[in-house]
């Protein structure tokens, strides 16, 4: 799920900032935090929506959240009560700490976003202009055979040592 960034004015207005800190940041699901509260999906089976009021009710502090919901966040968020459910956000270089312990992974997943993205629009380039196909068929035989190339001489100087 992708939340909308707060402000840390913004975050420190909720019960529990660090929580949803945490939960914009990790961009886990509505169906994924009830899964972690122990309270999963609806009774008829079906995943929760992204605004369901009973989840949201317990994040926002108008629902009780019970010490069993409260266990269950923090171990899968992998943090400690005091942190997840402290009344003031937890604060480093002027960014929520969560986007400090989410930041590799958030970066991980944007470069892995923008690949796929470059290799949809590449293979929408060669299916609407499918004459290029062989130049780029060239081209990677060329790149495998300068690699293969490489191999060997790296081998060759691997066994002359």
């Amino acid at each position: 799920m992708n939340y909308k960034r707060l402000s840390n004015e913004e975050l420190s207005s909720y019960k529990y900032p660090n929580l949803v800190a945490e939960i914009i940041e990790s961009g886990y699901t509505t169906s994924t935090l009830a899964d972690f509260m122990g309270i999963g999906a609806k009774k008829d089976g079906r995943y929760r929506k992204e605004d369901d009021p009973e989840v949201w009710g317990r994040i926002n502090g108008t629902i009780e959240m019970r010490a069993s919901h409260m266990i269950g966040l923090c171990k899968y968020y992998g943090t400690d009560v005091s942190y997840l459910f402290s009344d003031t956000l937890q604060i480093i270089n002027g960014k929520p700490a969560a986007y400090w312990k989410w930041y590799k992974e958030n970066l991980r997943q944007e470069r892995e976003l923008n690949g796929l993205q470059a290799l949809f629009r590449i293979y929408n380039t060669l299916h609407d202009k499918l004459y290029l196909t062989s130049y780029i068929q060239t081209i990677i035989d060329y790149i495998q055979s300068a690699d293969d190339e490489i191999e060997a001489a790296q081998n060759l100087v691997k066994s002359l040592k």
